[in-house]
């Protein structure tokens, strides 16, 4: 399979035997969908800027771009919203929790701030001591639903 520019970041659902389908970021500001039976990547959405994060949830893809924006489309590449964000995003992170039914999106932005939304509605900030380097969210150890975070830590140089 082909693109006409470079993949930033990939999001994979299905079964390579079945169906599956992928949903790919690049640094022209384009979302390209590949598909099984696919040479070239078909152009889904047109960002406007370049991603710094790609979720995809069901039938929703979820992006960040350097202008400081969150960006939602469907599977088709229609715009459902779009959002300015207060800050540059350092990554971003799905959190699903099964037991309640919920789908949530933390962004980590350079300001040592993770924001947690529920769609396009910010609902909890967690102030952090240092900048996020990466964010995982999930089960950890006997406990689920947790999200860990790695701070960038530059140390106190002694």
């Amino acid at each position: 399979m082909s693109l006409p520019s470079v993949p930033v970041f990939l999001s994979v659902t299905g079964l390579y035997d079945v169906e599956y389908r992928i949903i790919v970021a690049c640094r022209n500001g384009q979302i390209y969908t590949l598909k099984r039976g696919t040479k070239i990547g078909r152009p889904t959405a047109e960002l406007t800027s370049q991603p710094v994060g790609l979720i995809r949830r069901d039938k929703t893809i979820i992006v960040a771009t350097m202008d400081h924006h969150l960006h939602s489309f469907n599977n088709k590449g229609k715009r459902l919203w779009c959002i300015r964000l207060p800050g540059a995003v350092l990554c971003l992170e799905c959190l699903e929790v099964r037991t309640l039914s919920l789908t949530l999106v933390a962004l980590a932005l350079a300001d040592n701030r993770v924001l947690i939304y529920r769609d396009k509605h910010l609902v909890d900030t967690i102030h952090t001591e240092d900048r996020v380097a990466a964010m995982r969210f999930g089960r950890f150890g006997r406990e689920d639903n947790t999200l860990v975070l790695v701070l960038k830590g530059e140390g106190d140089g002694g």
